[in-house]
């Protein structure tokens, strides 16, 4: 988990996170996905782009300033997201379909604008 040993096995990467966060998605479920993407975002490094975005019914952005951005994988915005993944409350139903639908429009901007880390992309359904 050094980041010099991740930078140095992994190309920099834009990922979209996206937490369901359904009326399924409650106490010990709710638990374990908030883990899983506080380790995702520890693997990353300054040369990443990320953004999490939660899905029900709605898909919501994490961190409303961030909007459909990916944003670098830096200790402050990391620690943002982080911080944030507690405030997440559950309701409704799942809809993948509008889920996925969102992460790959906000990738494909990112590929063709040439922004972001130009060179890996990954989709992270928790």
């Amino acid at each position: 988990m050094r980041h010099w040993y991740i930078g140095a096995a992994n190309s920099q990467k834009d990922v979209v996170i996206l937490v369901d966060n359904s009326g399924s998605m409650t106490g010990q479920k709710k638990d374990i996905a908030r883990h899983i993407v506080e380790n995702i975002l520890d693997t990353l490094t300054p040369n990443d782009f990320v953004n999490i975005f939660t899905f029900s019914n709605e898909i919501r952005d994490v961190i409303e300033c961030f909007g459909d951005t990916l944003v670098q994988a830096n200790s402050a915005n990391i620690r943002i997201m982080k911080e944030a993944l507690h405030h997440i409350e559950t309701n409704e139903l799942a809809n993948f379909s509008a889920a996925l639908t969102r992460a790959f429009d906000t990738l494909t901007e990112y590929r063709e604008s040439r922004d972001g880390a130009n060179c890996n992309q990954a989709i992270m359904m928790i």
